[in-house]
């Protein structure tokens, strides 16, 4: 959805800016996630493979928000 007016656009601008601070405080949780993982694993804790499944979603997902995110920003960039 584009920007109608100008406020709407320094919004999303903002937004955008502020997206690589939050991605960067949800890698630094997903990897505390990860290490307690590790050491589950290594007394043998059993996983359920759903749950399992659903963190490596989770961790793949900024790497494809900032990849969203580019694109976006040169999209945008091309209409201005």
């Amino acid at each position: 959805m584009m920007p109608s007016n100008e406020h709407e656009l320094m919004a999303l601008k903002n937004f955008i800016n502020e997206n690589d601070l939050n991605l960067g405080r949800i890698d630094k949780k997903v990897v505390k996630v990860s290490q307690f993982l590790d050491i589950m694993d290594d007394y043998c804790f059993k996983f359920d493979e759903k749950n399992l499944q659903s963190f490596w979603f989770l961790k793949s997902m900024p790497a494809e928000i900032k990849l969203a995110v580019m694109e976006g920003t040169k999209k945008a960039s091309i209409q201005d």
